[in-house]
This record gives C-alpha cells, structure tokens and sequence, in this order.
C-alpha cells in the first residue's frame, strides 16, 4: 500500500512540475511564430538577440556601417555602441550563460531555458531552507516559490536576468552548504562558480551578495574550513574574471558596463588614476595620491548608490511594491516573522543552534539594501505610469520576497497544526495553496495592462505589425519610432525617434545613403505638421506609405518635390 501510494504522489508531483512549467512558458510560445521571435520589451529583444548571437556566431557585438553617419543613433533602444559596433546594455552574463547553453541545445530551446530552471530552482530552494527550517516549512516555502507572482511572472518573462541570477545564487549557495557540510570541497568550487556566475548576470547586487559571503566566510574560518573557502573564492573569481574581460574587450575597460552612466565613468576614471600614481610611486607622489584616493573613495559612494538614498520616496515604493501589490503573501509574512522570531531567539539562546537567527539577519539585511538601493529611485515601465507588476521594483526585489517565503510558510504550519477533525492536513494545504494560486494567478495573468495575456496579445500584434512592414520596407532600411523598435529589429534596422525629433540633423545624410522610415501615430496632418516644422529647411518631407491596426502608420522621408 505503501509503495502505490508513493507511486500516486510521484506522480501527481511530476505533473505539477509539467504544469508549471507550462505556465511558466506561456509567453515563450506566444513569441514564436513560424520561426521568428517577438518579445514585449526591448530589453527582452536585445538579450535574446545577443544570445542567440553567441550562440550562433560567437560575438557578443555586431558591426553597424551606418553608425557613424547617424552618430551612433541606428541600434535598438537596450543596445548602445563601442566604436563601430553595437553591444548590450545590460550586464553581459545572461548572453554568455545562456548562449553557451544555446549552443549545446540549440536556438530554439533559448525561450525555455528560464521557465525550466525556475521549476528546477525549487527543488534547491528545498534543500537550502531544509538546513535551517522543519521539513514543513522548507517543503511549503518551496511551494509557495513556485506560485508567489513575483517569481511566476518573471519566469514568465524569461529574457529578463532576474531569475536566472536569483536560481543560480540558491543552487550556488546550496553547493556550498553541501560541501561544508559534507566536507566535499569540490562542491564548494562548483558553488563558487554558480554565484560568481550569479553576479555576471546581476553584478549591481555585488554589494550585498558580498557581504553575506563575508559572514559566512567569517563563521567557516572559525570552523577550520580554509580549503573550501578558498576553493569557493577561486571559483567565484573564474566567471568574475571572464565577465572583466570581456567587459574589456565590449566596452574597453573591465569596469564599464552597457549601463553607462556618468557616475560610472567619474568613478572609473578617479579608480584609474589612484592606480597609475601607485604605478609610478614616489614619496613626492603621497599627497597627489591621497587626494586621489578621497576622491576615488567619493566616486565610489555615488556609485555604489548610483539612484540616491531617499527614505521617503523607497517607503512609498516599498508599501506599493512591497506589501500593497502581493498583500495576501505580506499578511502571511508578518505574522510568520514573528513566529520564526521567537522560536530562533529560544534555540539561539536555549540550544545555541543559531542558523535561524542568521537566516532572519540575512533576510533584513538584504530587504533593507535592496529597498534603498532601487527604492530610492523613481521610475516607471508603462507610459501610463500606473502601479503594475511589470514594473521594475518587483523584479529587482526578488530576492526580498524569496527570503520572505519561510515566514509565510511558518505562519501556514501554525494553524495547520491547530488543525482539528478528520480532514488530513494534505487537504488542507492544497486548499490553501489553491486560493494563493487563484490570487497570485490573478495578477499575473490578467489584472494589469502588463500581465501575461495582454503581453502576449501585445506580442500577437507586434508579429502582424513586423510582417506589414517586411512587405512595405526593403530590407536595407532605418525606421525611426519612438517606442516600436522591438517590432521591427532584426529584420529592418531601427534608430529611436526623440521629442522634438533631436534627431532631424541626422537624417539628411542616412537619407542619402538609404530607404529612412517613420512609424508613428501621426495623422496626415500631423505628418504634415512635421514635414513643415522639422524637415523643410532639409530638403525633405514625409509621404504616406500605408495604414495599419490602430492608427498605426508608416511614413517615408523623401526629398521635396
């Protein structure tokens, strides 16, 4: 009877996890069609172009002759250039993770890659919290990984680095845990390079995943674990050191990024010359050095807070994002923290048994950083600018409201060991994790603009909008828009539209040298409007090529009759 029953709930538990993945990969269905790809966002086209890039030819950037005509203007918007070629914005380790992983499995599996780790992430998450919590809280926690909408959606959105830097770091971080565990060293390496990998994806929460790595490094060297240290920073250090290369070698210094803010390059530049007067060394070089070295230590406080430390505006945020928009996983949070509370202070102080204690510690560290750091900023990723779950807050914030998770198991085993009569707890807990799912499902499916069915809508008419515009472009033009890039790139070059159109001096010479394309909601008066305002004095104009969907239309900037 036994063995049946633990046939059944293999079974049921497989299904599960086929279940979730498929939801999970909705969107990556949604963004095929016959063979071409179209995602919702253009960070989202970028990684996926870039990944597919390496996957295919091995290079990262790709040359773009037009670029200096048009002042480095032609690319898609998440892409910028360095010297003649266009390269990602965002940090380079997503593309080289999953590019190497594209070139074992192949371009099509790219879109599933996120969505299938996601799955696997939890079973990880399991063990982890399993070394610190009961079984039931562990095995709840897991559970509620797979359904919190945070996690869902972005798994959902799989082109997006978040995920994969949040699963990387948990399967990281329970290699490691194994190999001190069971003093199996060649663990620790491979958790050393799971989390350095972690930080190519993300290298902006360097700061906080470092000092959690300090914690714990303290507390092995107090254990005589030397060996696994070591190995876990060496294996740390192999992606870091790829990633500084080819940091080098994309944007022309280990430090730059393709977030290039200005910041970032007065820090570099102050790191830079402390490091060329330590160089060249000399006692009368000391007060030239130490004012560099103030002035590097400045640089780097504006850029380890790059957006400001502003309470009042990350409180805001953090009610909205944090507590408000999930408010039925922050009720059971809450009351959790208190329970986990007060059971680590008894086993801290009663059975010295401190890992519960730590475990709360972390959680508040790295809720308080991550609510600073990107709470202190104000920005939106809707034109509306309305409160939603695709806005960037909730994504940066996955790892707050993963380490939340075992407070609202916790507040889920208090009552269900409360639980009276002969209903079995299995019921129970099904029931509700049911009515999670029912709301967790709720936004991330259907209740924003954003959600995943009006982004896959969104994505159906982007792929009927890339179509009308292959049969009304030659292949070798530039269409301007302000927001439509990702419609249209890879198989027509794309340069962004800016108020005012700051870009109208660049036109003439592209004009000269190709077909150049506006695609806007611009009547035949408006275009007019533009033609008279802003091209006149150039010899050009706007003529109609064609209507399409909701207003959508498609101008050709030619020379005036």
């Amino acid at each position: 009877m036994k063995r049946y029953r633990k046939i059944i709930i293999g079974f049921l538990c497989a299904a599960a996890v086929v279940l979730i993945f498929l939801a999970y990969s909705l969107l990556s269905f949604a963004s095929i069609d016959g063979g071409t790809v179209r995602l919702n966002s253009p960070d989202e086209t970028a990684n996926y172009f870039f990944v597919r890039s390496i996957a295919q030819t091995g290079q990262i950037g790709y040359d773009e002759p037009l670029l200096a005509i048009s002042k480095g203007v032609v690319h898609p918007r998440s892409m910028t250039t360095a010297g003649d070629k266009v390269v990602p914005v965002g940090f380079l380790g997503l593309a080289v993770v999953y590019g190497f992983l594209a070139k074992i499995f192949g371009t099509w599996a790219i879109l599933f890659f996120t969505p299938l780790l996601a799955v696997c992430s939890a079973f990880a998450f399991y063990a982890l919290l399993r070394r610190i919590f009961p079984r039931s809280v562990a095995a709840l926690s897991a559970v509620l990984m797979l359904v919190h909408p945070a996690y869902w959606y972005y798994a959902a959105r799989g082109m997006l680095p978040n995920i994969l830097f949040v699963d990387l770091l948990i399967i990281g971080a329970l290699c490691v845990a194994c190999a001190f565990e069971k003093k199996r060293w060649w663990l620790s390496l491979l958790g050393g390079l799971l989390i350095g990998s972690a930080l190519t994806v993300r290298f902006s929460e360097i700061l906080w995943v470092s000092a959690a790595a300090i914690v714990f490094i303290i507390a092995g060297l107090r254990r005589r674990t030397v060996a696994g240290i070591l190995l876990g920073i060496l294996g740390c250090a192999i992606p870091l050191g790829i990633f500084f290369s080819l940091n080098k070698a994309v944007y022309g210094h280990p430090l730059l990024f393709g977030y290039q803010m200005t910041a970032t390059y007065e820090s570099v530049s102050a790191l830079d010359r402390t490091l060329d007067i330590l160089r060249h060394f000399s006692m009368s070089a000391l007060p030239a050095l130490k004012e560099s070295v103030v002035e590097t230590l400045e640089k780097a406080r504006s850029y380890a807070f790059p957006f400001g430390f502003d309470p009042p505006t990350f409180s805001v945020h953090f009610y909205q994002y944090g507590i408000g928009m999930f408010w039925w996983f922050s009720l059971l949070t809450v009351f959790g923290f208190f329970i986990v509370l007060r059971k680590a202070l008894y086993d801290c102080f009663r059975r010295h048994r401190y890992r519960p204690m730590g475990y709360i510690a972390l959680a508040l560290f790295v809720g308080s950083w991550l609510t600073a750091f990107y709470g202190s900023w104000i920005f939106f990723d809707n034109i509306a600018e309305e409160v939603t779950i695709g806005n960037s807050y909730v994504r940066y914030w996955l790892p707050m409201y993963l380490l939340s998770l075992p407070f609202a198991a916790s507040t889920l085993v208090f009552f269900l060991r409360g639980a009276a009569g002969r209903v079995p707890r299995t019921l129970i807990v099904i029931a509700i994790v049911a009515v999670l799912m029912f709301f967790s499902g709720k936004a991330v499916l259907y209740e924003y603009r954003d959600s995943v069915f009006p982004v896959a809508e969104n994505i159906t008419r982007y792929h009927k909008n890339a179509e009308w515009i292959s049969t009304m472009t030659p292949s070798d033009a530039v269409i301007f828009s302000e927001r439509s890039d990702k419609n249209f790139f890879p198989q027509r070059r794309v340069a962004q539209s800016f108020p005012n159109l700051a870009e109208r001096d660049l036109v003439p010479p592209l004009v000269a040298r190709v077909p150049v394309y506006y695609y806007s909601l611009w009547t035949v008066a408006d275009a007019d409007y533009v033609s008279t305002r802003y091209f006149a004095e150039y010899g050009l104009r706007l003529s109609l090529v064609a209507s399409f969907g909701e207003g959508e239309r498609l101008y050709k900037v030619i020379a005036t009759e």
